[in-house]
């Protein structure tokens, strides 16, 4: 004989045996980078009597998330994930054989892990546009504010600045402040960029343009556009006569410059206007009333800025007065007289003019010189010359004359001043025998 073995399973009446899943609980991790389609669990459940098995999301996947395939229970993604959205899912599975009572469930816990997808964005809300006071370190400029929704470390901004790093400096928590003194007539407007980075092994970053105006304080004396000025002023202008016009220039906003005579002791000789900056003569100069060879008067102005505290700004101001020829050369006689032979030769001396100017010595205006006036009189100034300098009256030609005739000639004596000035004397010359002409004993004493 032989033995063998029958196993015998007894099955409860009615299908009371539905379709069991292994797991009661299922746990997932997935990335939220994960691609549309990615096999992520098989949940095949198995049913005693053999019958077919449908598959179905019960609950847990408003959006139709997640794929399930309704024969085989293999679950897959079937839209993009985005943690920042959704970053846990419960799915209900059920497993129907299609007999009352002949359904299960199991529960699936998707948890979404975080990708560096996000980059930090700034607060739209806080003010872009911001102002600060120029001469100011470590002045408070304004406060941004970023955030990133990824998580971690993924999600943590660092702030940075892309331009100007030494004139400004940001924190941790986004305050930007000075890093040095401003100085607005340097630069009064700046476009600062700010950079927020996140954490992540390969960051993300944002940048934000703010607009800074920096704000003037009075902290600029005015400057001159010369520091000195020299000018030359003609003697005798009448007073109220304007010879100079000053400048200055004060860089801070809203600057109202005023000038004024920093020097006392020309206030009687000149007039500042406080506005204009022209300088004006309170009296005529004279030349002539300097003990200084070369006439001049030399004294400081000031501009400063009448609602400021700043010091004023100083230039040096040199008048030089001009000489202008007051007077003319004056002859010592009104006429002179001479004699000459009739057939004197050429450059025969006859008489000497002499005229004096009182105009200081020196100058051009008091250099004498002298010529013949040829409108006049003609025909003796072409026969009769004076010599430049000395005035000597001489014969122009050799002379063809018949005695006792008496010329007249008329002798100019001009300067050199500026206008040039002059005055005239008449030489009244005598034709004689050459024995008649008086004569010295010798040539030379």
């Amino acid at each position: 004989h032989s033995i063998c073995t029958v196993y015998i399973e007894v099955l409860p009446p009615n299908n009371q045996s539905p379709p069991r899943f292994p797991q009661l609980m299922y746990s997932l991790e997935i990335s939220e980078a994960m691609r549309i389609g990615a096999v992520l669990l098989n949940l095949q459940a198995t049913d005693r009597e053999g019958d077919p098995i449908t598959y179905a999301i019960e609950n847990g996947d408003p959006q139709r998330v997640f794929n399930l395939s309704e024969t085989t229970g293999i679950l897959t993604l079937g839209k993009a994930l985005d943690r920042e959205s959704t970053d846990r899912y419960i799915l209900i599975i059920t497993a129907s054989d299609g007999r009352p009572d002949g359904t299960s469930t199991a529960t699936v816990n998707v948890v979404v892990t975080d990708v560096n997808d996000n980059a930090p964005v700034f607060d739209p809300y806080l003010p872009r546009n911001l102002s600060v006071v120029e001469e100011e370190a470590n002045a408070f400029v304004g406060q941004v504010r970023a955030a990133d929704p990824d998580a971690g470390i993924n999600g943590q901004v660092h702030y940075s600045l892309g331009n100007f790093n030494n004139l400004f400096r940001i924190t941790s928590n986004g305050s930007i402040y000075t890093a040095m003194k401003l100085n607005r007539e340097v630069r009064d407007y700046y476009e600062l960029v700010v950079v927020a980075t996140d954490g992540a092994v390969h960051p993300r970053h944002s940048t934000l343009t703010l607009a800074i105006k920096v704000l003037d304080i009075d902290d600029n004396s005015p400057v001159f556009t010369n520091s000195t000025y020299t000018v030359v002023v003609e003697e005798n202008l009448p007073a109220g006569t304007t010879f100079l016009q000053i400048e200055a220039k004060d860089v801070d906003l809203g600057a109202n410059v005023s000038y004024r005579i920093r020097s006392p002791e020309v206030k009687h000789f000149f007039a500042l206007h406080p506005f204009t900056g022209e300088l004006s003569l309170l009296r005529s100069l004279d030349y002539e009333s300097f003990p200084d060879q070369e006439a001049s008067i030399t004294f400081l102005v000031e501009a400063f800025d009448i609602y400021g505290t700043m010091p004023p700004g100083i230039a040096t101001v040199t008048v030089i007065v001009k000489d202008m020829n007051d007077y003319p050369p004056v002859f010592s006689k009104r006429i002179y007289k001479g004699m000459v032979a009739p057939d004197a030769v050429k450059g025969t001396p006859i008489t000497t003019v002499y005229a004096e100017d009182a105009d200081p010595p020196g100058l051009p205006a008091s250099r004498v010189r002298y010529r013949v006036d040829d409108v006049q009189i003609p025909y003796p100034a072409s026969i009769f010359d004076v010599e430049e300098v000395s005035g000597r009256v001489i014969t122009r030609v050799n002379l063809n004359e018949e005695p006792t005739t008496i010329f007249k000639l008329v002798i100019v004596a001009f300067d050199d001043g500026e206008p040039v000035m002059s005055s005239s004397a008449t030489v009244k010359i005598l034709v004689l025998h050459p024995g008649e002409i008086p004569r010295f004993t010798q040539e030379e004493y």
